[in-house]
């Protein structure tokens, strides 16, 4: 049963509505899955996934959320605790590109889609990515220059910076499928970062 006496739904059709939904929009795109089919694979029922989610657009926006919030704690997990900002860097990076590598189907699913569903859902989006991802990489940028790892600058724009080296790569395999070269995506990371190194004028 999908509900108890009581009238509450279960909580582990929610994660089947999820789960089904993620592997469908994946494969088949936002306009080529219905919300039939997610019921189909999920062993369930249309009011099941308006209970939880409201209605198809909300399903595929709380899809790329749950997306996002995965990568957030990939990569939180990879620079946590605090220690020195380049090699934290360093490690994000290599983190992002193992997320990759194993979600690419549901990268490519974000990339691919959200653009053309509308200026809202790419907004929802790029809130998500800033909260979760790109204000991670600014904090530790703003700890390297505090320490000293790093000359000032303006975390905000070499956050953005940073992540477009790794985004560029990306984008090259899911639109130009070409292979994913980590130790390249690397190297560059590690350009940039050698950029941000104090001048000898500005050493204590």
């Amino acid at each position: 049963m999908e509900r108890s006496a009581a009238g509450a739904a279960e909580p582990e059709v929610r994660e089947r509505i999820a789960a089904a939904a993620l592997e469908l929009f994946a494969a088949r795109g936002y306009a080529g899955t219905s919300v039939r089919e997610v019921c189909e694979r999920a062993g369930t029922t249309k009011p099941m996934v308006y209970y939880y989610f409201g209605s198809k657009e909300d399903l595929y926006r709380a899809m790329l959320q749950e997306q996002v919030a995965a990568f957030a704690r990939a990569v939180g997990g990879a620079v946590d605790p605090p220690g020195d900002a380049r090699k934290r860097l360093l490690a994000f990076a290599s983190a992002y590109l193992t997320f990759f590598e194993e979600k690419e189907r549901h990268v490519a699913l974000m990339l691919r889609e959200v653009v053309g569903l509308g200026a809202g859902m790419v907004r929802a989006l790029g809130r998500a990515l800033d909260e979760g991802v790109t204000a991670r990489v600014q904090g530790i940028i703003t700890d390297g220059v505090a320490a000293g790892t790093f000359r000032p600058c303006d975390a905000e724009t070499c956050a953005v910076v940073v992540l477009g080296i790794l985004n560029s790569f990306v984008l090259r395999r899911i639109i130009g499928e070409r292979p994913l070269d980590r130790a390249a995506v690397l190297t560059h990371v590690e350009m940039y970062l050698d950029g941000l190194r104090p001048s000898a004028s500005t050493q204590h």
